[in-house]
C-alpha cells in the first residue's frame, strides 16, 4: 500500500513524505526511514538490535546515534517523551508505537480543524501546541524552499568505501570515474588510494617514513598535487596521473610549515595552486596561490592572521571568488569572500561557533559545512552563514566534505570514534577501581580523564549526551557514584583538559581558548571571563589561582589568574606550558624551542635545567608534563615512550608504565588512561534524485 495512516498523519512511502493535515514535514532521510519502520510495525516492541538490522543495514550505528534519530522522530510527531502518546520506551526491551495505523491506497481527505487527535477527544493544550508548532515548521520550511530558489533538499547517501583503518579527505575526479582518499592505518601510517569506481582498482601512493594526505584533482583530472609530511618536513607535491605511483615523477611546488596541515585547490582553469599554511602553532593559516607555471608563490588579500588564522577556504565552481574562515582565538568563525579578478575582500558573515570546514556549494553563493560540533549534518548556509537546509544527515559525524563534479552532490567522510578509560593500580588492592572504571564506560567517546588527588573521586568528558559534556564520579564512603553531567554548555563546545584542584575542591575545564570551573561541592560552573584570548596548557598553581600558557604577539606568556578577583598576570616568558610543585615551592615549565623542563622560583627565577625533554610539550592545547612522586614526566622521543625525572637528585629514567595514548591522568594510586576501542571512518557520497 502506497499510504501508511496514524491519527493526524500519513506517510506517502512513493514520495518518501510525511504529512500532517496535507503539509509536508520535513525529515532527513534516516529520521523517514525509523518513522517508516515504526508504521510497518505497530503495537509490537521493536528492539534496538532489530532497528540496527532493518534500518541501518551496513552502516555504522550506536546506540547514541539511535536515540538521537528517534528524537527527531518524536519531534517530528510532536510527541513528547515524558507523556508519550505515540512512542513509548520499554525499558530494556526497546520501542513501540502504540497507535493504530492503517494502509490504503489513497491519501486521508481530511480537513484540519476536525482533526481528532490521538490520545482524547478534548485535546490538551500542550498537544495542540505540538500540532500547531509541527505545522508552523512545516510552512516555514516550505516558505523557504519556495522563495529560495538555490536552496537544497534533504540527500540521500550511500557508502563509497568500506576498508579496514579510515578513509579521510575524498576527493571525486572530474570525470567521476575515481575516488581518492587518505587512508589511515591502525598502526598511523598515512598513504593516498586513487580508486576505479568502475572495477576498483587501485593506486596506492606512499613514501617511507612519510604521511601522504589531502589530494587535490586538476580540473581536467590529469594531475593531482598533495601534502607530505615527515618528522622534520611538510612538502607540497605535484604529479601527473599518468605516472602518479612513480615518486622519482613527482614534482615539489613548495614547503609548509611542519604544524600546518595544509587545503588544496585548483584553480578552476589549472593554471594555479591554491592553499594555506602556517610557519609555526604561533602563527595562524595564511592563504597562498602558487603559479603551477613559473613557480611565484603570493600572498592572497585576507584578514589578520592571529590564533587559527584563515583555516579553511574554497574556490566558487565559476572561478569568480574565493570563501574563507577565519577564527583568532575565541571558538566563533568570521567568513570572508575575495574576488579573485579585483581582490576584494568583504566580511560576510559572524558565527558563534566554530565551523570546521567549507566548501561552495554548486550555486556558487551559498556554502555547504557541518553542522555545530558534533557534526552529524551537511548543512547549506547562505554566505553570512544563516542555516537554509540539511544536505545530508547521518548517524555518525561527518566531516571532510567536496564537491561533486555533477552540479548537485557531495562526498564526505562519515566517522565513528570510540574511546574508552581504563584504569591501572599501582596497588593490587585497589583493582575494584579498575571494574568501576570499566563499567561506567559508555558505547561511545570517554576520553580526557582527571583523578582527584586524595580520593578515588575521577572526571571525565563523554559524548553519551550527544554533545561532549563533563562528568563527575564520586567516592562515597565505600561506594562509587554513577557518572554525573556537571556541565551543560550553551553551545557544544571541543574540550582539551581537565584537572582537579590541590584540595580537590574545583574542577578545571579547558575548552576552545575558553576555561570553566566547576565547583565540586555546588556541581556549578562558571565560566572566566577570559575573552577572544589564546589559551593552553592550563593548570592550578594554588587552590585559587590558575597557570596557563598564552600567545601574544608571536611569543609564548605563562599568565596567571586569579579566582577570588579574576586577576590576570603575566608571569614569564618563553615557555609554552608547565606546572607548579608545592612540595618544593617552584614551576617546571617547558622551553618553548627547546623542550627542556626547566625548573623556575616562586618569583620567576631560573634555577636549573632537568635533563627532561618534552616531545611533544603540547596535544592540541593539553600539556603533556604530570607532577609524579617527587618529580615530573612526560613523553620524549617524539611521543614513543614516557621517561621521569627526579626533582631531587636530576635522574631521569623510563617510567614503568607506558599508556596507550598520551591521554592520561596519575596519582599516587595509579594512572587514568583512554584507550581507543573503535575507529571507522568512511567515504560518503550524495545521491540526488
Amino acid at each position: 500500500m502506497r499510504y501508511l495512516h496514524c491519527q493526524q498523519f500519513e506517510i506517502d512511502t512513493h514520495h518518501q513524505q510525511l504529512r500532517c493535515a496535507g503539509l509536508v514535514v520535513p525529515l532527513a532521510p534516516k529520521v523517514y526511514d525509523l518513522l517508516v519502520y515504526f508504521f510497518q510495525n505497530p503495537q509490537r516492541v521493536i528492539s534496538k538490535d532489530e532497528l540496527m538490522e532493518q534500518v541501518w543495514a551496513g552502516t555504522i550505528v550506536t546506540d547514541n546515534a539511535i536515540s538521537r534519530t528517534l528524537v527527531k522522530v518524536r519531534r517530528a510527531l510532536g510527541d513528547d517523551p515524558k507523556t508519550p502518546q505515540f512512542i513509548v520506551t520499554v525499558p530494556r526491551k526497546g520501542y513501540c508505537l502504540t497507535q493504530v495505523v492503517t494502509a490504503s491506497e489513497q491519501p486521508t481527505q481530511k480537513n484540519i480543524s476536525t482533526l481528532e487527535l490521538p490520545h482524547r477527544r478534548a485535546t490538551t493544550r500542550k498537544t495542540v501546541f505540538s500540532l500547531v508548532a509541527v505545522l508552523l515548521v512545516g510552512i516555514g520550511m516550505l516558505a523557504a524552499q519556495y522563495f529560495a530558489p538555490s536552496t537544497l533538499h534533504t540527500k540521500s547517501i550511500k557508502p563509497l568505501t568500506r576498508d579496514v583503518g579510515q578513509e579521510l579527505f575524498p576527493a571525486m575526479s572530474p570525470d567521476l570515474t575515481r575516488i581518492a582518499y587518505t587512508n589511515v592505518s591502525a598502526q598511523g601510517a598515512s598513504t593516498i588510494v586513487i580508486e576505479q569506481l568502475g572495477d576498483h582498482q587501485r593506486v596506492v601512493l606512499s613514501l617511507p617514513d612519510w604521511q601522504l594526505s589531502r589530494l587535490a584533482w586538476s580540473p581536467d583530472g590529469k594531475q593531482v598535487a598533495f601534502v607530505a609530511k615527515s618528522a622534520e618536513q611538510c612538502v607540497i607535491y605535484k604529479a601527473a596521473l599518468t605516472q602518479v605511483d612513480n615518486v622519482q615523477s613527482w614534482q615539489r611546488l613548495s614547503a609548509c610549515g611542519e604544524q600546518s596541515a595544509p587545503h588544496l585547490v585548483f584553480s578552476p582553469i589549472g593554471k594555479s595552486l591554491f592553499f594555506n599554511d602556517r610557519v609555526s602553532l604561533k602563527q595562524g593559516y595564511q592563504i597562498f596561490r602558487l603559479d603551477l607555471a613559473t613557480g611565484k608563490k603570493e600572498i592572497l588579500n585576507q584578514p589578520i592572521t592571529a590564533g587559527k588564522g584563515n583555516y579553511a577556504f574554497d574556490i566558487a565552481p565559476n572561478g569568480k571568488s574565493l570563501v574563507m574562515l577565519n577564527s583568532e582565538f575565541a571558538p566563533v568563525t568570521a567568513i570572508y569572500t575575495l574576488s579573485l579578478d579585483g581582490a576584494v575582500l568583504t566580511k560576510t558573515g559572524q558565527l558563534n561557533y566554530l565551523m570546521r570546514s567549507v566548501v561552495f556549494s554548486h550555486d556558487s553563493e551559498s556554502i555547504v559545512h557541518p553542522s555545530p560540533h558534533p557534526a552529524y549534518e551537511l548543512w547549506q548556509s547562505s554566505l553570512a552563514g544563516e542555516k537554509r537546509a540539511v544536505v545530508a544527515s547521518n548517524t555518525s559525524r561527518v566531516k571532510h566534505m567536496q564537491r561533486v563534479n555533477n552540479g548537485q552532490d557531495y562526498v564526505f567522510v562519515s566517522y565513528l570514534l570510540n574511546r574508552d578509560l581504563v584504569y591501572h593500580s599501582f596497588f593490587e588492592q585497589t583493582h575494584m577501581r579498575s571494574q568501576v572504571v570499566e563499567q561506567n564506560n559508555s558505547s561511545v567517546m570517554d576520553y580526557l580523564p582527571a583523578l582527584a588527588n586524595h580520593s578515588s573521586s575521577y572526571a571525565f568528558v563523554s559524548k553519551r549526551s550527544t554533545g561532549s559534556e563533563v562528568y563527575l564520579v564520586q567516592k562515597t564512603d565505600d561506594t562509587m557514584t554513577a557518572p554525573m553531567a556537571i556541565s551543560s554548555f550553551e553551545h557544544q563546545v571541543k574540550l582539551y583538559h581537565l584537572a582537579f584542584s590541590f584540595d580537590d575542591s574545583k574542577l578545571l575545564v579547558l575548552a576552545d581558548n575558553q576555561l570553566f570551573v566547576v565547583d565540586i561541592a555546588t556541581k556549578t560552573m562558571r565560566q572566566l571571563p577570559l575573552n577572544n584570548q589564546s589559551i593552553q596548557a592550563a593548570s592550578w598553581q594554588s587552590n585559587e589561582k590558575l597557570l596557563f600558557s598564552s600567545l601574544i604577539d608571536n611569543r609564548w606568556h605563562m599568565m596567571l589568574f586569579d579566582l577570588t578577583n579574576d586577576e590576570l598576570t603575566d608571569f614569564v616568558q618563553g615557555y609554552v606550558g608547565g606546572l607548579y610543585l608545592p612540595a618544593q615551592q617552584q614551576y617546571a615549565l617547558v622551553a618553548q624551542q627547546s623542550g627542556q623542563v626547566v625548573l623556575l622560583s616562586a618569583h620567576a627565577e631560573r634555577m636549573r635545567d632537568l635533563p627532561l625533554v618534552c616531545q611533544p610539550a603540547l596535544s592540541e592545547r593539553k600539556l603533556n608534563l604530570h607532577r609524579f612522586e617527587q618529580g615530573v614526566l612526560c613523553p620524549t622521543q617524539n611521543s614513543t615512550q614516557i621517561q621521569y625525572a627526579s626533582i631531587d637528585d636530576e635522574r631521569v629514567s623510563q617510567w614503568g608504565i607506558q599508556p596507550e595514548t598520551l591521554d592520561f591522568s596519575v596519582n599516587k594510586h595509579g594512572i587514568l588512561a583512554t584507550k581507543m576501542t573503535q575507529a571507522i571512518a568512511d567515504v560518503m557520497v550524495t545521491i540526488s534524485p
